[in-house]
This record gives C-alpha cells, structure tokens and sequence, in this order.
C-alpha cells in the first residue's frame, strides 16, 4: 500500500509517539511559532487524519505514550522555551494540562523508566541542559532526577533492558558522539566511543584477520558529573 504522508501543512520538528499502532504527529512549526495542529495515523489507512488542537502550540516538544494516552512535554512556543505538559485522551480526542516542569525545556528527551515519565536535558533558550525531571505519579508532581555527565540539547532517549539511555545531542558547543546510560543505581554512566586504525589487525579465534573497517570499541567511564 503507497500511504500518502500529505498532512495538510508543511511544518518541522514535530512530536512523533505511536500508542495501540497508531503514530501520532504533534504539533510543530511552519515558520517562527509553535502550532496546534495534531493528527493520527491509524494502521492500514492511506491518509492521516486530524485530531484535537493543543492547548499551546508548541515545536521541539517531547512527546511519549504512556498509560494508554500522549503526553507532549516542553518545548516552545516562539522560541522561548515551555514547561508545559499537555495529555492527549485518544477515547475522547481531548487534549487536558498537566504539571509544569520545574524547568522550561525544548528539545529535550522524554521516556518511560519503570512507571515514571522522565525529561531528559534539552535547552532552556540559552544554554544546552545537564539535568533531568522525573514525573511522579502518586504525587502529579515533577522531581529533579540525577544529572548527566554531559550537557545535551536535542538529546535522544530510550529504554532498553530496564536501563534509560541518552545518545547525542548538542552541548551548546559542539555535537556529541557520545553515549550514556542511566544504571540500577539512578547514576549516569558514560559510553565513550573510540574508533580504530583501518590497519588495526583483530583476532578471532587465533587466527589474524585484516580489519576491513575501523571497529567500533566501546570503553565505559563512570560518570563524575563533569563535561
């Protein structure tokens, strides 16, 4: 099937979630401003089609399924950062606010780590972000989580194996190549990637082979909290 991916406007940095096989394409912008506009793609079906507006137009939100819902974090509005949090209800196709972050973010990750939703680095308009937010389900309430070794704007998060990973990102210098996870203990610990030599010779099973491409070797330093 050729899906036609037309969504009525042309608009960038947009959220993207999928809940129950359906993707969900949250806000973004289509010039200086945030927009409202939302919409859903439903499995099999060759158009997508319009849901409820946000609240707040808002672009470079993050944006996760969770509990059965769409919960859109941060982001901005113009340029100035949001600590807003919008919850999409696909059953009534309403969107309803909930608790601010303690910090105005944008481009920042967002993931679900054990029950709790957390807000991982970003950018509050000025400079690129250490810290975390843990939402807190019991109390509504957003807490400060463990802050990372490096400063990550535009960061991307997942879970894997019960463990919350950041990868990339802007420091506010420079790009980053560099990884890090968050461990059983709720400390950051850091992938640092080193490339080898093409001419570097690997052994496998005794025998000496010619390295065709540069390998990837992964060395792991403990996050001290400093960049």
């Amino acid at each position: 099937m050729c899906i036609d991916l037309n969504v009525f406007l042309l608009f960038s940095n947009p959220g993207l979630s999928s809940l129950d096989g359906v993707v969900y394409c949250i806000g973004g912008s289509n010039g200086s401003t945030g927009s409202k506009v939302c919409f859903k793609l439903k499995p099999g079906s060759p158009k997508w089609q319009r849901i409820a507006d946000l609240h707040i137009g808002r672009f470079q939100a993050a944006v996760v399924a969770f509990e059965g819902r769409i919960w859109a974090v941060g982001g901005c509005e113009s340029w100035s950062p949001l600590n807003s949090l919008e919850i999409y209800e696909p059953a009534t196709d309403t969107w309803t606010i909930g608790p601010s972050l303690n910090t105005p973010r944008r481009g920042c990750g967002l993931a679900v780590l054990k029950g709790r939703i957390w807000a991982v680095g970003g950018t509050d308009g000025t400079a690129s972000m250490c810290t975390t937010e843990v939402l807190d389900m019991v109390e509504n309430a957003w807490h400060p989580g463990p802050t990372m070794t490096f400063c990550r704007g535009n960061v991307s998060v997942a879970v894997v194996n019960e463990q919350l990973w950041a990868v990339g990102g802007f420091s506010g210098k420079n790009f980053l190549n560099s990884v890090e996870f968050l461990d059983p203990g709720e400390e950051w610990t850091s992938y640092l990637p080193v490339t080898n030599d093409k001419d570097t010779a690997v052994k496998d099973e005794g025998d000496e082979k010619e390295n065709e491409n540069p390998e990837i070797v992964i060395e792991i330093a403990k996050s001290n909290g400093d960049e």
